[in-house]
């Protein structure tokens, strides 16, 4: 502050300064903010996008699943020795047959067909009289929320998710009703789908950044205590969410709503992204990626601009500091001058170095002393005489 009082040259120089640097400051924001604001509504379309493929991907791979299930189902040998394998007593040489035929036919499906994790047929009772794992067989299944597999031909199949009584992991399962030739129920065949590849249709990220994430999300419990998870054969139950997983954009999609947004994923890290509710699979699908990286760009260009803002006017002080320089020099000639002046001595002259107001100045300060002179000499004569 004492030399910006001092200084008419710091003065001058600072001043530029201060204004360049505000003036920088204001393009920098607007900078970052303009293209912020590009970038995010770029990259909600390719979120978009993204998810509606995921979505349109998994609606194809579910229906695809359901026309296998249902060859297999209506293969007319399986589905006979089902019907003799329901309505034979155990004890039988046609139960014994049948079950042996179709354990080893469904065994052959499944492992052929990664896609399905087990194939079984259960009785009304839901108790497993043949499946692909030998060790199912006998126990009890309640198929409770199983999703049921027609010959619609419509694009759409209702899937539900649900938790496993017996594993507590999430399922999906397809069921075929096995009925008699006067339409009673007889049992059902059943497939629980493999999650694997669930995941891998899912959370590919398809090119949207490192730190890009898509999943599935379902809802699970009881009214009275719900908690979200990972529909993921390799994510459910992790240790690091033992409670679920919450978010707002989580929230929203299991709520029944569609959207996007800025906000705080379920890991604590804030998030560009966007969320679907699939209906016809009872799941909340989501496509996000971390704002770091989202908006690097953005940062780089306003970092950019303020390097190249700052160095300009870097530039600029120093021809500033020059040409100031060239500007306070005369000023002080004059100022030297005057001080020598009022002590007396007015033999001095100041330099007129340039032809404006400040050479005029310079002019004007020679004629004064001139005239003081005049003035010194007239009054000595007068006191002389």
């Amino acid at each position: 502050m004492y030399f910006w009082k001092k200084s008419l040259l710091i003065q001058i120089v600072g001043s530029f300064l201060i204004l360049s640097l505000i003036t920088i400051s204001i393009v920098g924001y607007t900078t970052f903010s303009q293209a912020r604001t590009s970038l995010k509504e770029s990259l909600f379309e390719r979120l978009s996008f993204a998810a509606k493929l995921k979505e349109n991907e998994l609606n194809r791979w579910i229906l695809d699943r359901r026309k296998k299930i249902l060859a297999i189902a209506e293969l007319p040998e399986i589905n006979n020795q089902a019907k003799i394998l329901l309505t034979s007593k155990k004890s039988t040489p046609e139960y014994e047959s049948s079950q042996a035929y179709l354990k080893t036919s469904l065994t052959s499906f499944a492992t052929n067909l990664s896609s399905l994790q087990e194939i079984f047929i259960l009785t009304r009772s839901s108790r497993i009289l043949v499946s692909s794992n030998s060790n199912q067989v006998g126990k009890y299944q309640p198929l409770v929320q199983y999703s049921e597999v027609t010959k619609s031909t419509t694009d759409y199949l209702i899937s539900n998710f649900y938790r496993s009584a017996e594993t507590g992991k999430p399922m999906i399962t397809f069921a075929i009703p096995i009925l008699s030739e006067n339409g009673k129920l007889l049992g059902m065949f059943a497939t629980h789908l493999n999650l694997d590849r669930i995941d891998s249709i899912i959370r590919e990220q398809a090119g949207l950044g490192k730190t890009a994430e898509t999943y599935l999300v379902g809802n699970i419990g009881s009214s009275l205590s719900r908690r979200n998870v990972f529909v993921s054969a390799k994510k459910f139950g992790s240790e690091e969410f033992p409670d679920g997983i919450n978010s707002k954009g989580i929230n929203n999609a299991i709520n029944g709503k569609n959207g996007q947004g800025l906000y705080i994923n379920y890991r604590g890290v804030p998030v560009i992204g966007v969320y679907r509710w699939l209906e016809y699979q009872d799941l909340a699908l989501l496509a996000e990626i971390e704002q770091t990286e989202a908006f690097a760009p953005a940062r780089h260009l306003a970092s950019s601009t303020l390097v190249i803002g700052l160095t300009l006017a870097l530039v600029m002080a120093i021809a500033m500091l020059l040409l100031g320089s060239q500007i306070v020099r005369p000023i002080l000639a004059i100022a030297q001058t005057a001080k020598l002046v009022s002590a007396g001595d007015l033999t001095q002259k100041v330099p007129v170095i340039t032809e404006n107001e400040i050479g005029f100045l310079a002019q004007t300060f020679n004629q004064m002393i001139q005239q003081l002179k005049i003035h010194i000499s007239n009054y000595l004569i007068t006191v002389t005489f």
